[in-house]
C-alpha cells in the first residue's frame, strides 16, 4: 500500500482580533479627525502624492493619546496568549472614495537594530479592504482580502505584500492606523 499524506511546512501566521472598548475607539477616531489637517500637511509635504484622495502622516507620525492606550491593549491581548508584542512605530492613513495604496510591504523596517517582524492595521472605519498576496509561487492561496471593520485589528508578517483600496461606491472615508512591531514568544 502506498502511503500518502500532506502537511503545511511553513504556514504564515496572521492574527485577527478586535478592540472591545468602543468608547476608546470613538475617542480615537475623534482625535484623528481633530488632527486631520496635521496629517494632511505631513502627507502633502513629504511624499509622492495621490492628490487629495489619500493622506498619511507616515513620514513624521503624530502621537495620538488614545492610540497609546490601544497599544497597551494590543500588548495585553498577546501577553494573555503567550506572546510579547511591542509596537515600534505607527501612522494614520485616510482614504477617500475610490483611492488606493499600491502593493508594498514593511520589510524596510525589518532592520537588525529594530527587529520588526510583525506589522498591523487597526481599522477605524468599515469601508474598503486590505488585499494580501503570497510571494510563494507554490502557495495554494496566492491572495486574500480582509474587509475593513470598525475596531478590527490584523497582524501579519512585515514582509507580506499587501495593498489597500477604499470602496469606490462608498462616500465614507476609510481610516486606519498602521503599525510595526516585534512579536516573540514569552
Amino acid at each position: 500500500m502506498t502511503m500518502f499524506s500532506e502537511m503545511d511546512a511553513f504556514p504564515t501566521k496572521f492574527f485577527i482580533f478586535g478592540v472591545e472598548d468602543k468608547a476608546l475607539l470613538t475617542d480615537l477616531v475623534t482625535e484623528v479627525y481633530q488632527r486631520k489637517s496635521e496629517i494632511k500637511a505631513i502627507s502633502w509635504g513629504s511624499q509622492a502624492h495621490y492628490g487629495d484622495t489619500y493622506n498619511t502622516d507616515f513620514s513624521a507620525s503624530i502621537t495620538l493619546a488614545h492610540f497609546e492606550r490601544v497599544k497597551e491593549y494590543i500588548s495585553g491581548v498577546f501577553s494573555k496568549n503567550g506572546f510579547k508584542y511591542s509596537i515600534v512605530d505607527y501612522w494614520t492613513a485616510l482614504y477617500k472614495k475610490g483611492s488606493d495604496h499600491p502593493i508594498h510591504n514593511h520589510k524596510l523596517f525589518c532592520v537588525e537594530e529594530r527587529n520588526v517582524n510583525y506589522s498591523g492595521i487597526l481599522y477605524l472605519s468599515s469601508t474598503g479592504r486590505t488585499h494580501f498576496y503570497s510571494d510563494n509561487v507554490s502557495s495554494w492561496n496566492r491572495a486574500f482580502n480582509i474587509n475593513s471593520e470598525f475596531g478590527k485589528i490584523i497582524l501579519f508578517p512585515s514582509t507580506t505584500l499587501h495593498s489597500a483600496t477604499a470602496d469606490p461606491s462608498d462616500e465614507r472615508e476609510r481610516c486606519i492606523i498602521a503599525f510595526n512591531g516585534v512579536l516573540e514568544p514569552k
